[in-house]
């Protein structure tokens, strides 16, 4: 995906969506607990949050192919 923009919501109910925006119409979007998080720190996490998941995902792969 070509990153285009990258949108911080406002915290709601202790949480706080980051929206990563693509070509093509393109979405990924993180909802994560609000806590303190705002602009610039909100999408550090984020974008460490999805590279944890692609990890983990790498991981259940090669135990499911043993």
């Amino acid at each position: 995906m070509q990153l285009l923009d990258t949108n911080v919501g406002n915290p709601n109910d202790g949480l706080i969506t980051v929206d990563f925006e693509g070509e093509g119409g393109e979405r990924v979007s993180v909802r994560m607990a609000a806590a303190d998080l705002q602009g610039e720190a909100a999408i550090h996490r984020a974008k460490a949050m999805m590279v944890q998941l692609a990890t983990f995902d790498r991981d259940r792969d090669r135990l499911q192919d043993d």
